[in-house]
């Protein structure tokens, strides 16, 4: 499968399948991340790396809501790893039922767990 206008596709591991918005997300992501969903195999976990990605308005934000929603429709373990402390707090407050993490070079809280492929990650309250 292809990857769709503005994603880049990582799968270099047996886990997670990992999605890397090239920009922004926005309401022009929802077929092309709808149409990545469906591929993944249902028992692997799916990283969203939004490390490209800023959260600096609310259509961004509703994007990230609105893939949480569709991965729990599909029944995939989505975890997002977020480019900054800030959009990881908003996340993990919002109440995503994905584990958000932050890409901040800290080890691993206590107990935390860091996603595959993002070493030093700290996980936030909402993935203990």
């Amino acid at each position: 499968m292809a990857p769709a206008r503005g994603f880049v596709l990582f799968e270099p591991h047996a886990e997670p399948a990992r999605l890397t918005p090239t920009g922004p997300l926005g309401p022009w992501v929802m077929h092309p991340l709808r149409r990545l969903l469906e591929g993944v195999d249902g028992g692997r976990p799916v990283l969203l790396d939004l490390c490209r990605a800023p959260l600096g308005s609310p259509r961004e934000v509703a994007a990230v809501l609105w893939a949480d929603d569709l991965a729990a429709d599909l029944g995939l373990s989505l975890e997002v790893l977020a480019g900054d402390e800030p959009a990881a707090e908003l996340l993990d407050f919002l109440g995503l039922r994905a584990p958000v993490y932050s890409a901040v070079s800290a080890p691993p809280s206590r107990g935390g767990r860091s996603p595959a492929g993002a070493p030093g990650s700290r996980p936030r309250a909402s993935a203990r």
